[in-house]
Formats: C-alpha cells, sequence, structure tokens
C-alpha cells in the first residue's frame, strides 16, 4: 500500500512508544490503586475515587486497559517484524491492531482530553476536586489525561496500514464499548448511589445529565471517523512530503 515502506522505516519509533506508553500506564495504574488504598484512612474524602476506581467507573482506567492491552499487540506485531520472526504472529493478529487501535485507542483516547480538560480548566471540582492531589499530582493527571492522548495521535501518524482498513469492526466495538460503559456507570450507581461522576452529580435536572453523556459520546463517535476516513492519506502524503 501507498507509504507502507516508509512507515516500516519508523518500526523503531512504534516500538519506542508502544515501551514507554506499555510501561507508564501499567507503573501509574499500580502506584495510583496502592497509593489510593493507603491514603483512603488519612483522607475518608478519598472514598468517592476509591469507588469510582478500583470498581472501574472511571473511563480514564478503561482508556489505561485499552492502552496496556493496544500496546502488548502492537509490540507483539512490530518486535516480531525486526526479529525476522513475522510468521509466529497470524495476520488476524496484526488486523485485530488495527481494529482495536480505530475502533477503541484512539477515539477514547481523544474523547478523554476533549471531555475531561475543558471541565477541569472551568471548575476542577466538577471533575477532579483538589482532594484528588494526594493521590494524583498534577503530573499524573497530565500522564493519564494528556500523555494518552498525544500518544493515540502518535500511533494515528505512524501505524502501519498494510492491512485494509475496516469500517464495520471498529465501529462495532466503539459501540459495544459505549453501551457497555454507559450500563456499567447506572448499574454499578444504582447499588452505591454516593459514587457517580461528580460533573454527572453535580449538574442538576435529568436532561442535563443526559446531555453530558451524549457529548462524551458524540465525541468518541467523531473522533473515530476522523480516524478512519480517507483523507487520512492526504495528510500523510503532506506529511512525507515535508519528512522526506
Amino acid at each position: 500500500m501507498l507509504f507502507s515502506s516508509a512507515f516500516q522505516n519508523h518500526i523503531y519509533y512504534r516500538i519506542a512508544g508502544a515501551s514507554v506508553v506499555f510501561l507508564m500506564n501499567t507503573i501509574n495504574m499500580f502506584r495510583i490503586t496502592t497509593s489510593l488504598i493507603e491514603q483512603l484512612p488519612l483522607h475518608p474524602e478519598l472514598k468517592e475515587f476509591y469507588e469510582m476506581g478500583l470498581r472501574g467507573r472511571y473511563v480514564t482506567i478503561w482508556n489505561m486497559m485499552i492502552q496496556i492491552v493496544y500496546t502488548g499487540f502492537a509490540l507483539t506485531c512490530d518486535l516480531s517484524t525486526v526479529l525476522n520472526k513475522e510468521a509466529m504472529v497470524p495476520n488476524k493478529i496484526r488486523t485485530y491492531r488495527n481494529t482495536l487501535f480505530y475502533g477503541l485507542l484512539f477515539p477514547v483516547g481523544m474523547a478523554i482530553s476533549a471531555v475531561f480538560w475543558p471541565y477541569f480548566l472551568y471548575d476542577r471540582e466538577l471533575i477532579l476536586p483538589v482532594v484528588a492531589d494526594a493521590i494524583l499530582s498534577p503530573f499524573d493527571n497530565f500522564m493519564v489525561h494528556g500523555v494518552v492522548t498525544m500518544y493515540a495521535v502518535f500511533e494515528l501518524v505512524f501505524i502501519p496500514r498494510e492491512t485494509k482498513n475496516d469500517l464495520y469492526s471498529p465501529i462495532k466495538y466503539l459501540s459495544w464499548f459505549n453501551v457497555l460503559y454507559v450500563l456499567t456507570i447506572y448499574v454499578l450507581s444504582y447499588f452505591y448511589l454516593q459514587s457517580r461522576y461528580l460533573v454527572i452529580y453535580r449538574v442538576k435536572g435529568k436532561p442535563k445529565k443526559k446531555l453530558f453523556l451524549t457529548h462524551a459520546l458524540l465525541i468518541k463517535m467523531y473522533n473515530y471517523f476522523f480516524g478512519t476516513k480517507s483523507e487520512i492519506e492526504k495528510w500523510i502524503q503532506f506529511y512525507h512530503k515535508l519528512r522526506f
């Protein structure tokens, strides 16, 4: 496919990026969880984050898991190529890498920044109260809400396009993700009423709550089509004119 050889030359960039993100998310998830458990007796007000985080209701946690799984696939594919062991990795896995990227990693990663930072800059108490600094430093906040999005853009530029983009499979993954996540929020909130997203809990009125969720879902859908539309090849062509 067009530019496939050029992207092949960037395989070491992809390996470096995937390695950093894999380690970053794995270490951060472990450290934040242990820090939360340690700080909870000292700061009872952190119970909100304990309930939301450890029961998996923060989409940020879901995204960290997505990135860990995706970078595992990415490293498997790219390292096998570098080591001349491509035959050991089935083509289905390489295709699934693209599906996972376009269906989950890119739209979810981009949506996190698009939703989180406007609320955070407007009034951080709506989405990440100051008390959270006891377990999540400003640097950690940038890592989990900013770097993950930067990696999504990085991978969009360098991901190999030897396999044909399948429109149906990625959107099926994204649709199921949206349904599963919204169900998780509402089902678990039914049993733990005090542990909802603060921004949803503090926005009064059902129409406004629904508007917030709709806003987040629409952003993810837009990001999906931005990442998979055919015009992306024009971006690639422009990039290579500058690069080479």
